[in-house]
């Protein structure tokens, strides 16, 4: 069988901050006292005995006097107000939407679960390449020939990719998944470690509504970070 050598180098930066807020609340309850009639006259004994099972009449709760649906409606139509952009990930809309938000708990009389309403936090909202990715396949034989890929044209670097760089045998296998529950496993008899794997896009039979796939349980088995996992786990070096 002809193996194929392929080298890859990927470079990938970017990170972001965002501020998010927290939420906190309250809850309680009031027991029904319990109470002892004399039999003096059955139907008012009957009486005070609904009326102890019944208990008291049941008071609002907290909130429920100032919360309803005509002050809802407002903060919904103020967060999907244009002003907000959307409110994209590490956005300045996301970040106004937030201080929204935390004004409304102060005015709640809330205490911040923290330094304040407002928590930092890391989030990758996008991703850039850095110089030198390639990947050049070698075809052994008597006169090996290597074909270079064109970065964005022939390949992309996952954005979840490694840095790094690769040179390895590459091994087919199939879609990549491995669903025992389902009894499918595309890895079955393969010995991947130390090699590149090359692997479908999608799932067995995709088009089929009765395909295994395309039960809800079983959709996580199609996706990309799905499959670099599962080679990763069979000792793969890289996936392509």
């Amino acid at each position: 069988m002809e193996t194929e050598t392929m080298r890859a180098t990927i470079r990938d930066t970017g990170k972001m901050k965002l501020g998010r807020c927290a939420i906190s609340g309250r809850a309680g309850a009031s027991p029904c006292p319990s109470s002892r009639v004399g039999p003096v006259v059955l139907s008012i004994g009957l009486a005070l005995l609904a009326a102890c099972a019944a208990g008291p009449a049941p008071q609002p709760r907290l909130g429920e006097e100032t919360i309803g649906a005509w002050n809802l409606i407002g903060e919904v139509a103020t967060l999907a107000s244009p002003e907000m952009g959307g409110r994209a990930a590490g956005s300045a809309g996301a970040s106004k939407a937030a201080e929204q938000i935390a004004g409304e708990f102060r005015k709640a009389g809330l205490l911040p679960g923290g330094e304040g309403y407002l928590q930092p936090f890391e989030l990758v909202t996008g991703i850039r390449l850095g110089e030198g990715n390639r990947l050049v396949f070698t075809t052994p034989g008597a006169g090996p020939t290597a074909r270079a890929f064109r970065l964005s044209m022939d390949f992309l670097p996952f954005s979840f990719s490694d840095d790094g760089g690769v040179e390895a045998e590459v091994v087919f296998v199939g879609y990549g998944i491995t669903a025992r529950e389902l009894g499918y496993d595309d890895y079955a008899g393969i010995d991947v470690k130390g090699k590149a794997v090359l692997a479908f896009t999608h799932e067995p039979r995709e088009r089929d509504q009765a395909g295994a796939f395309r039960a809800a349980e079983a959709f996580h088995y199609t996706t990309n970070r799905y499959k670099v996992i599962n080679a990763r786990e069979h000792g793969a070096k890289a996936i392509l």
